[in-house]
């Protein structure tokens, strides 16, 4: 049954790209790679699972009742899905962990994340209940315990209950990046990750179109993306200057930038905010920990 007395939470449990950083070079902004949370409707919610999805895992243990959870993941970069390994849920009976990603060759991917020697079980001897399902770009997975299903690229976002929608882009090279939209209590959720929105801006833009929160990625300031000889247009990431530029477009409500390198400092992270905030002041950089909250 679902619960629309709540309030829709986002929690961010890791917002590093690339590798996982520790002791003082984790600082304020977390050393976790990237995981955020959502809860809507009495759902449980994951887009990607990163090394933050492990701790995420073990407050789950303690708190939920729920007892299902849902993962969206991106792409299959490792900083993407590496905290499946030792996710807690997946080791406890009684727990159904869904898994959803765009292609047919995801089940494929998961597994091999538990082939030995790499990992100390199998997929198959996972204590939890799995099932992963392959998303066709544009499908929209309804949640809802009633009427649950996945519709086709050309259906319409139901009105009621919570959706999470696919789009599937070349922002990022060669693998591709799934974007994602959750749509809950009339309220609408961004999560865009390693995307380079030099590359397909139109489109971006149009899917994010009047969100109230886009989390966005942020991984290179305008010097590394611009340096001549070694520019990194078109590997898949975008600059804070060009996530609020995109945010404005897309008159979205908030803007928190996203997949920020581990090489960055607290008060590298600081000032790329400051340079966003010019643009779009509705702007937040994602700290691990912080929670947003949409009523």
């Amino acid at each position: 049954m679902t619960d629309l007395g709540r309030p829709i939470r986002i929690r961010f449990w890791g917002v590093r790209g690339r590798r996982p950083v520790a002791g003082s070079a984790a600082g304020e902004i977390g050393g976790n790679t990237v995981c955020v949370e959502v809860e809507a409707e009495g759902f449980t919610i994951f887009f990607d699972a990163g090394s933050g999805i492990v701790e995420a895992g073990e407050r789950l243990l303690e708190t939920s009742t729920a007892r299902k959870l849902h993962v969206f993941l991106s792409h299959a970069h490792y900083d993407h899905v590496e905290g499946l390994r030792d996710f807690p849920p997946l080791d406890r009976e009684g727990w159904t962990v869904g898994f959803y990603g765009v292609g047919g060759a995801w089940s494929r991917h998961l597994q091999g994340l538990f082939r030995p020697p790499y990992a100390r079980r199998t997929w198959k001897e996972l204590a939890a209940e799995t099932f992963v399902k392959s998303l066709a770009s544009g499908a929209k997975v309804v949640l809802d315990p009633a009427k649950p299903g996945i519709l086709g690229p050309r259906a319409s976002v139901p009105a009621e209950g919570t959706v999470v929608v696919a789009r599937q882009t070349r922002a990022h090279p060669k693998p591709g990046v799934t974007l994602y939209k959750l749509v809950s209590s009339g309220r609408t959720v961004v999560y865009a990750t390693d995307l380079d929105v030099a590359r397909s801006r139109a489109e971006v833009v149009a899917f994010a179109k009047g969100a109230d929160v886009l989390i966005h990625d942020a991984f290179y300031t305008d010097e590394e993306y611009e340096t001549v000889g070694k520019t990194r247009a078109g590997w898949g990431h975008s600059t804070p200057r060009m996530a609020a530029s995109l945010a404005l477009e897309a008159e979205v409500g908030e803007l928190l930038l996203f997949h920020h390198s581990p090489r960055r400092s607290d008060a590298e992270v600081a000032r790329m905010e400051r340079e966003a905030r010019e643009t779009f002041p509705t702007t937040r950089a994602a700290r691990e920990g912080v929670e947003v909250h949409l009523r």
